[in-house]
């Protein structure tokens, strides 16, 4: 973290941009890319973030969505809390972060820096779903049911992973004409397998339950919108990368970086 976060950024923001007294500003490049040359490159990319007081937002912590993080800084002499937007990217001169040192009191830990990191990576990593796909999940709000579920088992499961029969083929209408698709739970056999399974596996069963009472009709015996076919727990060990590549991820609000150390970062399209 570098200080006085307007003067810096006085150098690449509009004259007109005013910010906050508790701003900070966070470079965000790679050691390798500021000792380059500023001749082969010249930019070094940081963001405007702001101080934090008091405790951070759970809903923000752990790199559980893209858009916004709250990370604290724990490695050096004093703590710090920050939050950190996405959108607040930017790019000054290596010339002009020359005349800045970094606040030595300030360090983040091994751990929050890999936080750090797949956060600014699952901004570009994130799976892409069909928008009719998006919009029923949203309507019948199964994405707030699965982050209920997440919850609290969030530091065992790695990912969540769904297969969509043809989501790309094949354009659906209405709600007798459901998407069919398997969830796999991907729990992390570093610590206690047995227990992350039995964890997982009483998440696949909650979910199976959820899409059941949402999307099945007892008076058609058909499903609606949705049709799962299948639900389970699968072991970090036992799923190939070339599966978990070609599956989609749910980006869940509470499927995040917390355990320490954090996970392997699951990178599928």
């Amino acid at each position: 973290m570098l200080p006085d976060a307007a003067v810096m950024a006085s150098d690449c923001l509009d004259e007109k941009t005013s910010l906050a007294p508790d701003a900070v500003a966070v470079v965000i490049s790679h050691d390798c890319d500021l000792a380059h040359a500023p001749a082969a490159e010249a930019g070094v990319e940081f963001i405007i973030g702001r101080r934090v007081i008091g405790n951070i937002d759970g809903n923000f912590s752990h790199g559980k969505t893209a858009r916004r993080l709250h990370l604290t800084l724990s490695g050096g002499k004093e703590k710090l809390s920050v939050e950190l937007a996405a959108a607040e990217k930017h790019t000054i001169s290596k010339v002009t972060l020359a005349s800045f040192e970094p606040v030595a009191a300030f360090v983040p830990t091994a751990g929050e820096l890999i936080i750090l990191q797949r956060w600014l990576a699952s901004r570009y990593l994130r799976s892409a779903f069909p928008d009719e796909f998006n919009r029923r999940i949203n309507e019948l709000r199964l994405d707030k049911k699965i982050n209920t579920i997440m919850k609290p088992s969030s530091s065992w499961i790695s990912a969540i992973l769904f297969d969509i029969y043809d989501q790309d083929n094949i354009k659906r209408s209405g709600r007798d004409d459901p998407y069919t698709l398997n969830v796999y739970f991907l729990y992390n056999t570093d610590n206690d397998p047995h227990k992350a399974d039995k964890i997982a596996s009483d998440a696949a069963k909650a979910i199976t339950k959820v899409f059941a009472d949402t999307c099945f009709s007892n008076t058609s015996g058909c499903w609606e919108n949705f049709e799962l076919v299948e639900c389970e727990a699968i072991s970090d060990q036992a799923m190939s990368v070339h599966d978990i590549q070609r599956l989609k991820k749910w980006s869940s609000d509470h499927v995040s970086l917390k355990s320490d150390p954090p996970g392997a970062m699951v990178t599928n399209g």
